[in-house]
């Protein structure tokens, strides 16, 4: 098969596997069903993956770097600090982030039993807050923020807090996503010393 079409179809029973893992949940994925998902036959599947935890490393990686890449790609274009900080908290609370949350918390339970789902989540940790912190060394630099604490600490309660909003209904806490944003913008405000109502009205 030439590279390109290998490359093709391994994408797709990548996506395939994040769809069931959506469903189902990661522990349960099986290759019959990436492969009923896919179209394929389980056979097909091992041709491109030699073995499920492969396939399911890989899944994970794609979801992790796209997890990252799409947050990258709504604010490379932003410039002015506060659309850019609420365009990073808003993006947390999307429909398919939501969906992704539960293949990523699925695999840190994997954490103790495989060290290299370690090295993938911490790499995904550090690049959010990254993008957090600087937007808001850009805000202060630019003296539209005034942080409180530090910038890596208000960075990382940014994120902490949207980890725990995300998470809340999964178990079942009737929270919706406007109330989540809300809620952690109301963080922001304070840890920043920032009005951000105008944006936070406009992009709900």
């Amino acid at each position: 098969m030439r590279p390109r079409a290998k490359t093709s179809r391994r994408l797709e029973l990548l996506e395939a596997t994040r769809r069931v893992a959506r469903t189902h949940g990661l522990r349960t994925v099986n290759l019959q069903q990436v492969a009923t998902e896919a179209g394929v036959s389980s056979a097909a599947v091992l041709y491109y993956f030699k073995t499920k935890d492969e396939l399911i490393e890989n899944a994970l990686d794609a979801v992790l770097d796209e997890y990252y890449r799409n947050r990258v790609e709504l604010v490379k274009d932003l410039y002015e600090p506060r659309t850019r900080l609420m365009t990073l908290i808003v993006a947390g609370f999307r429909p398919e982030a939501r969906d992704d949350l539960r293949i990523l918390l699925e695999s840190v339970s994997r954490l103790h039993v495989d060290p290299r789902f370690q090295t993938k989540h911490l790499l995904i940790v550090e690049r959010q807050l990254g993008l957090y912190q600087t937007t808001i060394e850009i805000g202060t630099a630019m003296q539209v923020f005034r942080p409180r604490p530090d910038s890596t600490t208000v960075a990382r309660n940014l994120l902490a807090l949207e980890d725990a909003y995300s998470l809340y209904p999964l178990v079942g806490m009737d929270l919706t996503s406007e109330q989540s944003i809300r809620n952690v913008v109301s963080y922001a405000e304070l840890a920043l010393d920032v009005d951000l109502a105008d944006l936070l009205n406009s992009m709900l």
